[in-house]
């Protein structure tokens, strides 16, 4: 059969030969091929937070995950992939333009569910990264920090600066205001985790899609330029869907676009100091949707090579702060963090999140369930 002729089988596991029968078992309404599959994975937050996103993409309903937590309740697992099923749903449910209070009711179980899963495992990143996904609902009276588990300890933290640090303030004045304390709990779990920082970038582009290119050219100039980061691909994934915003229809200038200095300068940081400086043997578990990108896999390099040098100065990085901490110095990027970042410890390896703090607690921070616990601020308007 000619290769033209032939379909094409579309299999989420992708390369991820130990995802492949999990997923299968989920579909059929099995779960404890799936439990395996993720105490084997273990503290690798790359993996955990990959596999468990084509886990709750691929488990179609909601009973194999739900018949799973009710036989092992405390589970951190089990967990984990409630929250993950519920924000799925949440989102679809916004997506599909479902009821205003119905898509409360359910961002509201999803919040909970991460709540539940923070408590079980604080370490684990995945339930943060769930957060900042719901953090793309409409929002009530409590507004985005009614996503934040954390937030009457910040407030005790803060104490009378609460009015001069806000909850959503950025890490530098340039950037947008939004669920930074989020990204923040995130990243210091999993500095540069790749799905937080694209949840960030979608969040961004539903306030304006100039903002998710600023936002991944600060992410992507905060990683060092041989560090492998996936934060080097975020400004390629900002540009297809400004592309797609301004030439989707085919206008003229379309492909001008891709031969700018911008973003030919992206590309190279994205070549070598993403996909070139991550080991053979690692490679098979980049993300295919990044190695799709042009000019980031050696075959696409010929469409993103152009006639000038690469402008490594490009672009000047905002190096003014936000926030009442005082400065303290930082491996790449000399910031004065938010004041959110109070509650942080201090984060291993490249990322731009990773300023270090002043000395707090060791212990991440008990989950207070109150009257007033952001727990209660959606539940009670509905």
């Amino acid at each position: 059969m000619p290769a033209a002729d032939m379909p094409l089988i579309v299999d989420l596991a992708g390369r991820d030969d130990e995802l492949r029968a999990p997923l299968d078992d989920l579909r059929l309404g099995r779960w404890s091929a799936a439990r395996d599959l993720l105490r084997r994975t273990g503290p690798d937050w790359e993996l955990r937070t990959s596999r468990s996103l084509v886990l709750s993409v691929g488990a179609g309903s909601l009973g194999a995950i739900k018949d799973w937590l009710s036989e092992e309740p405390f589970s951190a697992d089990a967990l984990m992939m409630w929250a993950r099923v519920l924000t799925r749903e949440a989102l679809r449910a916004m997506d599909e333009g479902r009821d205003r209070d119905l898509v409360f009711q359910v961002g509201a179980l999803a919040r909970d569910a991460c709540f539940g899963a923070v408590g079980r495992w604080p370490e684990d990143p995945v339930p943060w990264v769930d957060l900042l996904r719901l953090a793309k609902l409409p929002v009530g009276r409590g507004g985005l920090r009614s996503l934040d588990p954390y937030f009457i300890q910040r407030l005790q933290l803060w104490g009378q600066s609460i009015e001069k640090n806000r909850w959503d303030a950025a890490p530098e004045k340039a950037l947008f205001p939004g669920p930074w304390p989020l990204l923040h709990e995130a990243d210091r779990r999993h500095p540069g985790s790749r799905e937080a920082y694209h949840r960030m970038r979608e969040y961004a582009e539903l306030r304006a899609p100039w903002l998710a290119v600023d936002f991944t050219r600060w992410a992507s100039g905060g990683a060092p330029e041989d560090s492998a980061s996936a934060l080097h691909m975020l400004p390629l994934h900002a540009f297809v869907t400004e592309y797609q915003r301004r030439h989707g229809s085919g206008e003229i200038g379309a492909l001008s676009f891709w031969a700018s200095d911008q973003v030919r300068h992206y590309v190279r940081r994205a070549r070598f100091g993403w996909f070139e400086s991550t080991p053979p043997p690692q490679r098979p578990r980049l993300s295919l949707l990044d190695l799709e990108l042009p000019g980031v896999h050696p075959r696409r390099l010929r469409r993103a090579r152009g006639r000038r040098g690469v402008q490594r100065d490009w672009p000047v990085r905002h190096q003014r702060a936000v926030g009442d901490l005082q400065r303290e110095s930082a491996p790449r990027l000399a910031l004065r963090v938010p004041a959110h970042a109070g509650l942080r410890r201090t984060a291993k390896g490249p990322s731009p999140m990773n300023a270090r703090s002043p000395p707090t607690r060791s212990r991440a921070p008990r989950l207070v369930s109150s009257p007033t616990s952001p727990m209660r601020i959606i539940s009670a308007q509905q």
